[in-house]
């Protein structure tokens, strides 16, 4: 599953919208992807999927720590 970014038409900010999908369902989507509240125009509006995509899960990059070794 990815998070879902996607475009203000009116203002063309891009928002993180609070859906996870799979890439395949997002593409096999034919019309408007969600409606919700946007924080950029300050409005209700649908999302369309022409102007989403999908955002990389960041990587965990905390040192990994070998179990069992004494410090």
């Amino acid at each position: 599953m990815a998070v879902v970014i996607s475009k203000c038409r009116q203002t063309g900010n891009h928002a993180f919208l609070a859906v996870e999908v799979s890439p395949l369902l997002l593409e096999r989507s034919a019309g408007p992807f969600v409606s919700t509240y946007c924080p950029f125009c300050e409005s209700a509006h649908t999302w369309f999927v022409e102007d989403t995509r999908l955002a990389a899960r960041a990587r965990d990059t905390r040192p990994v720590r070998e179990v069992g070794r004494s410090a």
